[in-house]
């Protein structure tokens, strides 16, 4: 059965069986891992999985289900057993299908989010990929271990619903990465690793460039010590900045602001973190690795502000919560997040720190949604005098995110292309850090 027709065949039974609305998706993925280490394949996996997904509406009642069973001799029952079992739970007069007034009013923006050399490729180019990625690592010496990963998927994914929509979406990824391990003092050893992810292979970096910075990395991480206790600049590099972005917007969402655990609460368009910051929700950047012309209620996508002039402007949404909010909706969850640049590089600004650290990576820790207060991990390296020194590790940084946002002062040039947080480097001063 194609996934056209199991769509077909669980939108009829809903109605049939007496549901006042459904939506249904049925997505195909296809997904393809090859690992190499030490020079040799070490793992080789390839599956492709099917899925449908129902959600129905019953006398004010919503239920919602999936299924990897897609044969049609089983479809209608599994939808009827669904409406069935809704009819039982309590209503909910704020759950209700997305107005098709919210629907895209025609086919969106071009994405190109679809590379069809991805799905095309052979286990004789995957293995050279992987050569290629681990080459460096393979002649360095100093080298203890290395490793070289590809992973890719390509999926459809097809959408409709009983009050009018129906659209079809289809995608790859490609994510090559690169880790390597090196001997420190003694019996401990150092390592770190490199990855790029993206949906088109062209747009990929020389993958030799990925061992390379996993050595580098892992040799700069040699002889880490422990920090010193102090309030110093913070200096976050790109790759690094992602995470602690998305800290900060964890609880700007529907569900975290109705339920009363979010630190936003009561603080939209309240100017409290650094106006240094202006955080864009852009679904509709090509090639983006969560562009999307619609959120899963079908609602319409569109670039909009999140944090502009140090206040958070628009949080995320869905119909639901927006209702139980007495608000209008935007969209239930986040696609890519893009950090307005700023004017120096990263070199530039360790250049201008008389006392700090920059972090390279985060390490554990724990992240309140509901008071912003944080205490986690740090790996990275002392800043003296506007130079880089040591590695530093066996520290935390800790605080509240709000604060520790007010204290932005720069953010830098350059974002770090891997991933669906665009963000340049952070700076961050007077951060509380602990160490010895």
């Amino acid at each position: 059965m194609t996934e056209e027709q199991g769509l077909t065949i669980a939108l009829e039974a809903a109605k049939a069986a007496g549901a006042s609305d459904a939506y249904v998706d049925v997505a195909r993925t296809r997904e393809v891992t090859l690992r190499r280490r030490q020079g040799r394949i070490e793992t080789s996996s390839e599956a492709t999985t099917r899925s449908l997904s129902v959600r129905v509406w019953v006398d004010g009642r919503y239920g919602a289900a999936a299924t990897t069973d897609l044969r049609p001799e089983g479809l209608p029952d599994f939808v009827r057993h669904l409406v069935a079992l809704t009819r039982e739970l309590e209503p909910d007069p704020d759950r209700r299908i997305a107005d098709p007034a919210l629907y895209p009013a025609g086919p969106g923006p071009e994405l190109d989010a679809a590379d069809p050399a991805v799905a095309a490729l052979d286990p004789a180019t995957r293995e050279a990929m992987l050569a290629d990625a681990a080459s460096a690592l393979d002649a360095d010496p100093e080298v203890l271990s290395a490793s070289a990963e590809i992973r890719t998927a390509d999926g459809l994914l097809l959408v409709a619903s009983t009050n009018g929509l129906a659209t079809r979406w289809q995608g790859t990824r490609v994510t090559v990465s690169a880790q390597a391990t090196v001997r420190d003092s003694g019996d401990r050893r150092s390592e770190d690793h490199a990855w790029a992810t993206c949906r088109h292979l062209e747009d990929l970096p020389r993958l030799a460039a990925l061992g390379e910075e996993a050595a580098r990395r892992a040799k700069e991480r040699v002889g880490s010590q422990q920090g010193r206790t102090r309030r110093a600049t913070m200096v976050v590099e790109p790759r690094a900045a992602g995470t602690l972005l998305r800290w900060l917007v964890a609880g700007a969402e529907g569900s975290a602001l109705h339920q009363g655990r979010s630190f936003w609460l009561g603080r939209l368009d309240e100017p409290v973190v650094s106006d240094v910051l202006s955080l864009t929700d852009d679904p509709w950047l090509p090639r983006g690795l969560r562009s999307r012309v619609h959120d899963d209620e079908g609602m319409a996508s569109g670039p909009r502000a999140v944090i502009e002039g140090g206040a958070l402007r628009s949080p995320w949404l869905d119909t639901t919560y927006a209702r139980k909010l007495g608000t209008s909706p935007t969209n239930g969850t986040p696609s890519n997040l893009v950090v307005r640049p700023g004017e120096r590089g990263l070199d530039a600004i360790v250049g201008s720190v008389e006392d700090g650290v920059l972090v390279t990576d985060w390490v554990g820790g724990n992240v309140s949604e509901s008071t912003g207060d944080f205490s986690v991990g740090l790996r990275g390296f002392a800043l003296r005098g506007g130079v880089r020194g040591g590695p530093v590790g066996e520290m935390n940084a800790s605080g509240n995110l709000l604060a520790l946002f007010r204290s932005l002062v720069e953010v830098g040039d350059e974002p770090f292309r891997w991933s669906p947080m665009l963000s340049p480097a952070l700076v961050f001063e007077d951060a509380q850090l602990s160490g010895c």
